[in-house]
């Protein structure tokens, strides 16, 4: 037995015809290749879905079933490939053990359950997050009326450990000095260095996660007044579309000048040869939506730009991914947003005793968010976070002395200005 991801770009692939013989490439480009991409269009599967192998190397069309079921109810492709190994994990374990899901029940459950913790010996905190892919594996088996029931539901049915505290997030973040030596001696390096500076500076100046960022179009950037330089930026609004979001929460943010100039640096010199070359060897008639190409002149996937990351973090000496980007500007822009509030001190003070007399039964919690805002309130917006405790990993990072002179300097601000809240007293 075997997990396969689908990687729809290998189908746009072109082979060299002495490979499997001209006529057969051929046949595959005019005919059978459209005939596949449809029909994963109409099955609806991306490169979020697995299939299961059986062990002739078949497609078991039972489990890729469930698996499919399942991406439907996952929504990241990194959470659905997370989910998906540890389902394939688990049916592994059956098949060793000669069971199929319908044969399912608490023993053969509870058996996994302290093969896990005692034999592989993972970590309680592992195995709850084991444990919750399972559950929403097994939520998927009812809706394909493998199993009639959730067997993990059951309310006597230890499956979680609840004694086990998760296990705190640790924001993993660079300094801008870092992010520069990273982009000028890894990403910059090679054919596609202008394409590999544009995504991190998106990502960098706007927080967004791989997928979102990856999920720009050509058409998401707006077209130029007639009296602008083509290859001009002044910076725009960009909506993250529900589709490529987390949780398809769709959202605005900003792109900076600075960044739309490095947009427009790749798509004016890059792309448009890429998409010229594409054409050239009958990839497609018309220019992809799809901003980002890979070397084959087609859209990027989720495993290209990690790819891309882990050569520039050797290259460069920095490691870095795309969630670290996003890390870094979370802490970088709530710095910024606190400094901005501490500026606005003396603002305050007036507004708040005109508040004060004005609004007499509201509390002071309330006077707060209307004179300053929440910073925190706004970095979840900024970053699409569900949770408004997700974004509480970026106070740790601030209360910590680390060597960021942006950063510190907003708290020996705030330090100093003891006296004037009437705490020097």
């Amino acid at each position: 037995m075997e997990i396969v991801f689908t990687r729809r770009n290998m189908l746009e692939k072109d082979l060299d015809p002495e490979i499997l013989g001209h006529d057969f490439e051929t046949i595959w480009q005019t005919q059978l290749r459209p005939i596949a991409l449809r029909t994963l269009d109409a099955r609806g599967i991306d490169d979020r879905v697995p299939f299961i192998l059986d062990d002739r190397l078949s497609c078991d069309e039972t489990l890729s079933g469930v698996m499919l079921e399942l991406s439907s109810l996952i929504a990241g492709r990194t959470t659905m490939e997370s989910y998906a190994r540890h389902a394939f994990r688990f049916l592994r374990y059956l098949q060793r053990r000669s069971k199929t899901l319908s044969e399912l029940d608490n023993t053969t459950l509870s058996d996994y359950k302290r093969y896990r913790l005692k034999t592989d010996g993972i970590e309680e905190r592992s195995w709850n997050a084991e444990a919750a892919a399972l559950k929403r594996f097994f939520d998927a088996c009812v809706l394909r009326e493998i199993l009639p029931r959730n067997p993990v539901n059951m309310p006597l049915f230890a499956w979680a450990i609840r004694s086990a505290a998760a296990a705190p997030e640790r924001a993993k973040f660079i300094t801008l000095a870092q992010f520069k030596k990273f982009r000028d001696e890894g990403l910059a390096r090679g054919r596609y260095g202008s394409r590999n500076i544009a995504y991190a500076d998106l990502l960098l100046t706007t927080g967004l996660r791989l997928d979102e960022g990856n999920g720009f179009r050509d058409s998401d950037i707006p077209k130029p007044a007639a009296a602008m330089p083509p290859s001009t930026g002044k910076g725009f609004n960009h909506r993250v579309r529900p589709e490529v979001a987390k949780g398809s929460k769709g959202r605005k943010v900003r792109i900076s000048p600075k960044c739309e100039n490095s947009l427009l640096f790749y798509r004016d010199l890059l792309r448009v040869d890429q998409v010229a070359r594409g054409k050239r060897v009958g990839l497609y008639d018309r220019p992809p939506h799809e901003f980002w190409l890979n070397q084959s002149n087609l859209p990027m996937s989720g495993n290209g730009w990690e790819f891309v990351f882990r050569r520039a973090s050797h290259l460069a000496g920095v490691e870095a991914t795309p969630h670290t980007l996003r890390h870094t500007f979370a802490i970088y822009t709530l710095s910024k947003l606190i400094q901005h509030n501490h500026e606005s001190v003396a603002r305050a003070q007036e507004e708040a005793r005109k508040l004060t007399s004005e609004c007499a039964g509201y509390s002071a919690k309330t006077l707060y968010d209307t004179i300053l805002g929440d910073p925190l309130r706004r970095l979840q917006k900024l970053l699409g976070h569900s949770s408004y405790e997700s974004t509480f990993i970026y106070i740790d990072l601030l209360a910590e002395d680390f060597p960021i002179d942006e950063i510190l300097e907003v708290f020996h601000g705030a330090i100093d200005s003891e006296v004037e809240y009437g705490c020097g007293e």
